[in-house]
């Protein structure tokens, strides 16, 4: 075999293998985030003295952010990650 044919054999070996990382990367960037976990809190009862005390609650994170409980003073809400996503995802 020729020099170049070897060459460009090379290249398009090379080639390929970069374009197939490529549209896995794009893939994995553009894909949908993970559904909300849940978490445990402490729901205070009532809310805002915890006067009964509090109750175990395994929520989805997005009680905690859009449904008030972050309203609650006496809650007790571990850390958790929370993702935002302009991406209108569909399955």
């Amino acid at each position: 075999m020729s020099k170049l044919f070897k060459f460009m054999a090379k290249a398009g070996l090379i080639s390929a293998v970069v374009l197939g990382l490529l549209v896995a990367v794009v893939g994995i960037a553009f894909a949908c985030p993970p559904d909300p976990p849940k978490i445990d809190i402490c729901h205070a009862t009532p809310p805002a003295t915890a006067a009964n005390g509090w109750q175990l609650l395994n929520i989805d994170v997005n009680a905690v952010i859009h449904r008030g409980h972050t309203q609650h003073s006496k809650d007790i809400i571990p850390p958790f990650t929370y993702y935002v996503s302009e991406l209108q995802c569909s399955e």
